[in-house]
């Protein structure tokens, strides 16, 4: 099923993250990507520049574990969404940071490829 092919390209992607390598999302990521993360001030447009921003992260964190919750993959024709909360723990095995994600993914030549990525920090509830 395709819902599941998309799932697992983000969890396999996120499996390189948990260990600071950046390069499983730079593999899914169209040419012509956009990119949004809590660290940017505006959108980043095309592989070259989602490549200089990560790999300037590369290996300089790990993330013990990750949790994804409640994900959702709609798909119309040759588009697919995906969004979902991310949940990070720290060593001691407690929560460290919330995410919001929305991914989307086009079809493009057989392969499901990252045509923009969306990043937000759930901010912690008082």
């Amino acid at each position: 099923m395709e819902k599941d092919r998309i799932l697992a390209l983000e969890r396999a992607a996120l499996d390189k993250w948990k260990e600071g390598d950046v390069t499983g999302f730079l593999e899914l990521a169209a040419d012509d990507i956009s990119y949004f993360d809590p660290s940017l001030t505006s959108r980043l447009e095309g592989k070259e520049a989602m490549t200089k921003h990560l790999m300037a992260a590369h290996k300089t964190f790990t993330i013990p574990r990750y949790e994804i919750i409640n994900p959702q993959v709609r798909i119309e024709g040759n588009m697919a969404v995906l969004h979902f909360n991310l949940q990070n723990y720290d060593d001691k095995d407690s929560p460290a940071s919330r995410w919001n994600s929305s991914e989307i993914y086009v079809l493009r030549d057989g392969r499901w490829q990252l045509w923009h990525s969306h990043w937000s920090v759930v901010k912690k509830q008082k």
